[in-house]
């Protein structure tokens, strides 16, 4: 069962979560330098990591934008979280529009009980 707008929600977080590559590289950057005074370990909230990177604090959808950063370099290799380990994250598009979604989750025979 869906709505809607659930969807039409779910594009716009994705679209705002969408970073650069200058982005995620001050991410890395930052949580370089605050692995230096912990052994490797970083302890910090997605406001300090963004203070560390050199990012504007009061950025709209900072700790989607910092999570998303941080989720990127654990997949590439860069980094291994222990704690706060998303269970599923979406990175991407795999569809157009709303639209299109509503289409294809209306004609998945997965989803019709």
């Amino acid at each position: 069962m869906y709505d809607e707008n659930d969807i039409s929600e779910h594009f716009k977080l994705l679209y705002i979560s969408r970073l650069n590559l200058k982005e995620i590289a001050q991410v890395w950057r930052g949580l370089k330098y605050l692995s230096k005074f912990r052994k490797g370990k970083i302890i910090k909230s997605a406001l300090e990591i963004a203070k560390y990177s050199g990012w504007d604090t009061e950025m709209h959808d900072l700790e989607t934008r910092i999570t998303t950063a941080i989720a990127v370099l654990e997949e590439a290799g860069f980094v291994k979280r222990t704690q706060n380990v998303p269970r599923l994250f979406a990175d991407s598009f795999l569809v157009k529009n709303v639209e299109k979604a509503g289409t294809i989750i209306r004609e998945s025979d997965d989803l019709n009980v």
